[in-house]
C-alpha cells in the first residue's frame, strides 16, 4: 500500500516534522548538544526535497507500506 502526504509546501512538511514529531524532537536535542544539528537537519531537508512527488508547487511524499490481515481459528 502506499500512503501519500500532502502539505501546502516543503516549509509545512519540515515545521510538522521538526517540531510535533518525537523522534525528530530528540533527534535535535542530541545534535544540538553535538554541535551537528545544522548539518543534519540540512540533510534531512535535501532528503524531504528528493522525496517530493508533486508537480504543483506543493509538496506530497508517497510512504509505502506493508498490510498484514490476519485472522485467529479456534
Amino acid at each position: 500500500q502506499v500512503l501519500r502526504w500532502h502539505f501546502s509546501s516543503e516549509d509545512e512538511l519540515n515545521d510538522l516534522l521538526f517540531t510535533a514529531s518525537g523522534a525528530y524532537i530528540k533527534a535535535r536535542q542530541a545534535l544540538e548538544g553535538a554541535g551537528r544539528w545544522d548539518e543534519v537537519s540540512a540533510q534531512m531537508r535535501a532528503a524531504n526535497r528528493e522525496a517530493n512527488v508533486a508537480t504543483d508547487g506543493t509538496y506530497a511524499k508517497e510512504l509505502a507500506y506493508f498490510l498484514a490481515v490476519g485472522t485467529r481459528s479456534g
